[in-house]
């Protein structure tokens, strides 16, 4: 059994197991269904110890057995979109290698089941606890094949009951990490092992590709709630775009809607201007915000009105089962590397009246190009 005397050595661990985990739903995409693999030997995990592939193997047999006698049950989160095989079988590779290796600690989630979240509102003083979305971005995983993460949250159950963060990671499907420890440690995480501290983004503000932003924008009511951004025909004072040649003036945003913590590495580490998440969500769907946030970054509200770091920060010791009447959410927000425009995304995103996307007619009668805003009906 593993000891881990330092978060650093629990932080390299654990990113090893985030990895097999993403390496192995990765794999999974390879065959017509998850079913169709029924031999344990085609599972495997590079860079584990042979003990831990063996035990990789024997969970996944296992996983099969149970899933086609109807289990494992009915996870208790009803968050995102419904639930596929690979999240399933993603968080049951991660709970057991955590076990394996930490049987004392207690894995909750997007897809425990009611008897984790038993066992963690049993849990006594000095209990460590993992949070986890096996894989954060169902659509795009099995629709694209990239664009989607695992995430993990690390507690410890204090005297009083409640559970204090100390580590988030949150692993892309490039298999490209982010890691922060409490108060305020962020380290970038690589497939050849390195982890850099770091201080702030990696690009200079100058550097990022102006206007370019990540939404979550999975669902119809999603995109509904982030049809601001998606209008084509508004300004917001960005400098002009090249593309294909020509110059566009005073360009609107261009926007991906792979957003949520899937993005955390493209605002830390890449070139993206704003992060944005326009509804509530869980600390899971969430888990890339403390790190941004210790990189000197701000987040920004409704009236485009900054939070306050600390009071956002708290939210993420609020550890709480779902549909409990103690559960809150991560409240909508903005992250910009400008900030003048995070809070002009956010002041547009929740104004009065709701709105909805149309076409926009062109002024020669050529087909419409672009999209613009008009007031919704009230039944939208």
């Amino acid at each position: 059994m593993a000891v881990h005397t330092t978060l650093e050595q629990r932080a390299t661990w654990l990113l090893g197991i985030l990895d097999s985990a993403i390496a192995l739903a990765t794999a999974d995409l390879a065959v017509p269904s998850s079913l169709a693999a029924e031999d344990a030997e085609s599972v495997m995990a590079a860079g584990l110890p042979e003990k831990r592939q063996q035990d990789l193997k024997a969970n996944y047999e296992s996983w099969v057995h149970r899933y086609k006698a109807g289990e494992p049950g009915e996870r208790e989160s009803t968050v995102g979109l419904e639930q596929i095989e690979a999240d399933v079988k993603t968080h049951g590779v991660i709970e057991q290698l955590i076990l394996a290796d930490e049987p004392d600690a207690i894995v909750v989630g997007e897809e425990a089941l009611p008897a984790a979240w038993d066992a963690w509102e049993a849990a006594s003083p000095g209990t460590v606890i993992y949070s986890v979305d096996s894989i954060d971005g169902s659509s795009p995983y099995d629709s694209l094949s990239f664009g989607f993460s695992t995430n993990l949250l690390m507690y410890v159950r204090q005297q009083d009951g409640s559970d204090i963060l100390t580590m988030t990671i949150v692993m892309n499907s490039s298999r490209l990490g982010l890691v922060y420890l409490t108060p305020n440690s962020v380290s970038p995480a690589y497939l050849d092992g390195r982890r850099d501290p770091l201080t702030e983004p990696a690009f200079g503000d100058e550097d990022v590709r102006p206007g370019f932003c990540a939404v979550v924008g999975a669902s119809p009511k999603q995109r509904r709630l982030a049809a601001q951004i998606l209008d084509t025909t508004l300004g917001w004072g960005l400098p002009p775009l090249v593309t294909g040649g020509k110059v566009e003036e005073d360009p609107p945003l261009t926007v991906f809607t792979l957003g949520g913590a899937p993005a955390t590495w493209g605002i830390a580490m890449g070139k993206l201007d704003v992060f944005i998440c326009p509804f509530p969500q869980t600390v899971h769907d969430t888990a890339g915000v403390p790190a941004l946030l210790a990189l000197g970054l701000k987040a920004f509200g409704k009236d485009g009105e900054p939070y306050e770091n600390r009071e956002l920060l708290a939210r993420f010791n609020q550890l709480a089962r779902p549909k409990s009447e103690n559960y809150q959410p991560i409240p909508p927000l903005v992250i910009g590397r400008s900030e003048e425009l995070a809070s002009l995304i956010a002041r547009r995103l929740w104004s009065s009246g709701a709105q909805r996307l149309v076409a926009q007619p062109s002024d020669d009668g050529s087909p419409a190009t672009g999209l613009r805003l008009v007031p919704a009906p009230r039944d939208v």
